[in-house]
């Protein structure tokens, strides 16, 4: 059993509380308390729920977007679990996990239907309604075998920390919004037994890229804004090429479908011009923000998969079982 969050503070200093929370997926600020007590809840929340369990379970993993909307579905295997050193250590995926399906869609080409009256008609909520629909029973819930588990990017509310709330963001917000309703609802009429769980993205990127090697910035920024955004790309390229990095070592093996996706995604990642972009000049940012969905569709459900172990090894042999070997 976890120890209890008062004597997780008496043992452990706000550094490996902090580990301890990035490598369970729980949030990573705040107080000792603070940190400990969420530790504690997260660890009796998923003894409870002995339901919840990422073995042998269709998984579905979606990056949200309207423009740009990737999904992964894995499948992980139990056999993992005897081996510990397969569940801690944030550079490195589950051992075995089969991608069955790995793909990124356009629910709506901003390039089309500039019109206002198509605009309006475009985001109606009857014609959203429609669209969520389609893609939750054709697509999501398409497989063989529908995931038991659907894991949603949470989306934010305002960009940039700015007062105002961009129209995209809206919109986003309100897809959001409507497949939690439609998935709820087909649940509640029997045709899906699965569980929604959101997923924040702040809680994905520390996870795979806490103490990985940065490169120096190749130009002096002006200001703070321009140094967030340089990081943020720097952020971004670096779980492209860890993605990428993983399919060519072959530590990701794809089946089927994302045989496909993982042959385009490593031709693009090695700078090869694909069918579609041999009559046309691709920059290398054009090609980046193509992968990028991809990547973080994949690295949130691999990031899933190994929280729950986390949590469980944490519960069952304590925090110096996931220090020791979180240590460099």
């Amino acid at each position: 059993m976890v120890q209890s969050a008062a004597k997780l503070v008496q043992s452990l200093n706000s550094a490996q509380l902090k580990k301890l929370a990035i490598a369970c997926g729980v949030a990573s600020s705040g107080t000792k308390t603070v940190l400990a007590q969420r530790l504690e809840a997260t660890a009796q929340a998923l003894a409870q729920n002995k339901s919840v369990s990422a073995s042998d379970k269709g998984i579905l993993s979606i990056d949200m977007g309207i423009r740009n909307l990737a999904f992964a579905y894995l499948v992980a295997p139990a056999s993992r679990a005897r081996n510990k050193r397969s569940l801690v250590g944030v550079n490195a995926p589950v051992p075995n996990v089969d991608v069955k399906l790995w793909n990124r869609m356009v629910l709506a080409d901003p390039q089309l239907g500039q019109e206002a009256h198509v605009e309006e008609a475009r985001w109606s909520p009857s014609y959203m309604a429609d669209m969520t629909l389609d893609l939750v029973q054709n697509v999501l819930l398409g497989p063989e075998n529908p995931p038991a588990y659907i894991l949603i990017e949470r989306q934010r509310f305002r960009s940039g920390g700015g007062s105002a709330v961009q129209e995209w963001t809206l919109r986003v917000n309100t897809f959001e919004a409507m497949l939690y309703s439609t998935l709820r609802t087909l649940k509640s009429c029997g045709r899906w037994s699965g569980q929604v769980i959101p997923i924040s993205p702040q809680r994905v990127g520390p996870f795979w890229l806490e103490g990985a090697a940065h490169t120096e910035l190749s130009k002096p920024v002006s200001s703070k804004s321009e140094l967030g955004k340089v990081t943020k790309a720097k952020q971004k390229k670096a779980k492209i090429d860890l993605v990428g990095n993983w399919l060519q070592d072959g530590k990701i093996v794809p089946s089927g479908q994302a045989q496909v996706t993982a042959t385009s995604y490593l031709e693009r990642w090695n700078g090869k011009r694909t069918r579609k972009s041999r009559d046309e000049t691709e920059s290398v940012q054009e090609r980046l923000q193509k992968l990028d969905d991809l990547a973080d569709s994949l690295l949130q459900g691999l990031a899933w998969i190994k929280w729950q172990d986390n949590i469980r090894l944490l519960d069952k042999d304590g925090p110096e079982a996931l220090l020791e070997e979180a240590a460099p």
